[in-house]
C-alpha cells in the first residue's frame, strides 16, 4: 500500500495567497452582482411605487369629459410640467405634486423619468395607462469594462405601467 506524501509546513508557504489571488476577482464580481441587483430592483420598486402614486392622482383629479373623451393635453408623452397632468409628472418625478414644492426624489436623477399616458388596451375610454421609463446607471459597469476590455452598457432602462380606472 502506498503512503500519502506530507507537505511540511514550511513547503506549504505562500498556497494560501495563491488561492486568495485566484478566488478573490470571483468574489469581489458576485459581491458587486449582489450590490447592482440590489439597488436596481430596489429602484425598480421605487418607481413602481411613484408610477401607481401618479396614476391614482390622475384617476381622482382628471377625469374625462362626459363622452369619456380626455383632454388632449393628458394624452402621450408628458414633458410639460404646466401641463393638465404635469402635476402627475412633478409626482412621479418629485414626489410633490406641486411645481414649487420642495423636491424630495424616490430616485437619483429623477428628472430623466419619462411618462406616458394613453388609453388602456380594453375596456373603456375611462379606463388609462400610465407608463414610466426611468434609466439605471450600473456602478459596476466601468470595472467589467475595464477588467475585461469589453464594451459592456452602462445603463438599462426600468419600465413600469399602471392601468386605472378614472374616478
Amino acid at each position: 500500500m502506498k503512503h500519502l506524501k506530507v507537505l511540511s509546513p514550511c513547503k506549504q508557504k505562500g498556497i494560501a495567497s495563491v488561492e486568495l489571488a485566484i478566488i478573490l476577482p470571483l468574489l469581489v464580481f458576485l459581491w458587486a452582482g449582489t450590490i447592482e441587483a440590489g439597488m436596481a430592483f430596489s429602484r425598480y420598486n421605487n418607481l413602481t411605487k411613484a408610477v401607481r402614486d401618479g396614476a391614482r392622482f390622475v384617476s381622482l383629479n382628471l377625469d374625462p369629459d362626459s363622452t369619456g373623451v380626455w383632454e388632449s393635453g393628458c394624452l402621450g408623452p408628458i414633458t410639460d410640467r404646466a401641463s393638465p397632468c404635469g402635476a402627475a409628472l412633478s409626482l412621479i418625478q418629485y414626489n410633490t405634486n406641486q411645481s414649487s414644492g420642495t423636491p424630495d426624489p424616490l430616485l437619483p436623477q429623477s428628472g430623466t423619468i419619462t411618462v406616458d399616458i394613453n388609453h388602456a388596451p380594453a375596456g373603456s375610454n375611462a379606463n388609462f395607462s400610465l407608463k414610466a421609463t426611468y434609466r439605471h446607471n450600473l456602478i459596476t459597469g466601468n470595472l467589467v469594462n475595464s477588467f475585461f476590455g469589453t464594451s459592456f452598457p452602462l445603463f438599462f432602462d426600468l419600465k413600469s405601467t399602471v392601468v386605472m380606472r378614472a374616478q
